[in-house]
């Protein structure tokens, strides 16, 4: 533990706050939004990053709500119990109310003899985040108790600091979150620009040939993907968690959002292992996307494994045109999309000639290049706005902060 200034005191949140579980409720008593009787029912899924999303409500009827259990102004709304370790802990100030109340997997947080500010931002600090992640680690579920929150350790610096240090946080947090907002709608503006570079390159308008037409050249091919590919789907093998990561360096797995770890070769096979030389491609029917194998690996059941036919269409090009294909009709499913071998083999692929593709392919890679170094650069600035946020915590509730402005 970081020493204190001599005037601040260890105090813990069950001290200086009251800690309010969520309402117990079943399915069964969940009303319509309409119900003379109901009452607005928040979870740990209208959590966003430091606010509260008021949509996505469920209704409950009064009866199962206990008066401390309707939100108040400057609560701190967090979550206590989740499948998923870094929801735990997750929190926001409440800054405004309506009747709301919260479920069981959440608490409130409930200031007393404390600024309600000081111990929001204490709260979301990384010391605490993980000091709860730590605690609330489970077999199934991830829990938080009340004495878990009511015994966690807070410094409490007189209350003329709590309130310069909340004026200090306020301030400096506010020009990394409008500085984070900008770097993030920059990331947008990139995917958009990427979707509009490769719908103007398959209708032929990067090179010219569209005359800013939305439709396919028409001296280009249509051609479906089944005359240009090779399907080695044969070649696929189910791989179980168990079985990746055996060995560090081995050969690369492949599933349904691309490389998600290795695999010791003397699990399968040889017969099996794909070689992938420069020409095998595999295509996520799940969340349709396309990627290149350029070396050994296995590649699962989730996805299909396609060799472009060089003297039809070259690989680049074909890796490019999968990538903003519009799948709606093709793959299907209510909860996961699924691209079946034959809806794929139907695809209709518009095709120029090779020299033409090498053209497209060239334009789009020299765009993409720079594109990808901008958002390269945009990920590197979301990091180092992570590390600032967490450095600025931890100097403010270690009193470093105020010791530093008292001294300029």
């Amino acid at each position: 533990m970081t020493e204190l200034p001599n005037d601040w005191k260890c105090s813990t949140i069950g001290e200086v706050a009251e800690i309010v579980r969520g309402v117990t409720y079943s399915k069964g008593d969940t009303l319509s939004a309409t119900d003379i009787d109901a009452v607005p029912l928040l979870r740990a899924t209208n959590l966003e990053v430091d606010s509260i999303d008021f949509n996505d409500m469920v209704y409950v009827p009064k009866r199962v709500v206990k008066p401390q259990q309707v939100l108040q102004v400057n609560d701190v709304f967090m979550a206590a119990s989740s499948g998923s370790i870094s929801v735990v802990g997750k929190s926001a100030q409440v800054v405004k109310t309506n009747g709301e109340t919260f479920g069981a997997f959440c608490s409130v947080i409930r200031p007393k003899n404390v600024h309600p500010k000081f111990l929001a931002y204490w709260v979301q600090s990384p010391e605490i985040r993980d000091h709860w992640s730590a605690t609330a680690k489970g077999t199934n579920i991830n829990n938080l108790k009340p004495s878990d929150i009511s015994g966690t350790y807070i410094p409490i610096p007189p209350m003329k600091d709590q309130q310069k240090i909340v004026e200090l946080l306020e301030d400096h947090l506010s020009r990394l979150d409008a500085a984070l907002a900008e770097v993030k709608q920059a990331k947008v503006k990139a995917a958009q620009f990427r979707r509009s570079l490769l719908q103007a390159a398959f209708t032929g308008n990067l090179t010219g040939d569209g005359a800013g037409l939305m439709t396919t050249p028409k001296h280009w091919e249509i051609s479906p993907l089944s005359k240009l590919v090779d399907v080695l789907d044969n070649l696929r093998v189910p791989v179980n968690s168990s079985e990746r990561n055996k060995r560090p360096g081995s050969v690369p797995y492949y599933g349904a959002t691309g490389q998600v770890g290795t695999i010791d070769e003397a699990l399968f096979n040889e017969e099996l292992l794909i070689l992938g030389e420069d020409g095998v491609q595999f295509f996520d029917p799940n969340k349709p996307k396309a990627y290149k194998i350029s070396g050994p690996a296995w590649v699962n059941n989730h996805a299909h494994v396609l060799r472009p036919k060089s003297e039809k269409v070259l690989q680049n090009f074909l890796l490019h045109f999968l990538n903003q294909f519009n799948y709606i009709g093709y793959a299907n499913g209510t909860t996961r999309l699924k691209l079946t071998q034959g809806a794929m083999n139907s695809i209709p692929v518009h095709l120029p000639t090779l020299p033409e593709q090498q053209k497209i392919v060239e334009i789009i890679e020299d765009h993409l290049s720079r594109l990808d170094a901008s958002v390269a650069i945009a990920d590197a600035m979301e990091k180092q706005s992570f590390s600032l946020r967490r450095s600025l915590l931890q100097a403010a509730f270690s009193g470093q902060l105020t010791k530093e402005v008292a001294s300029v």
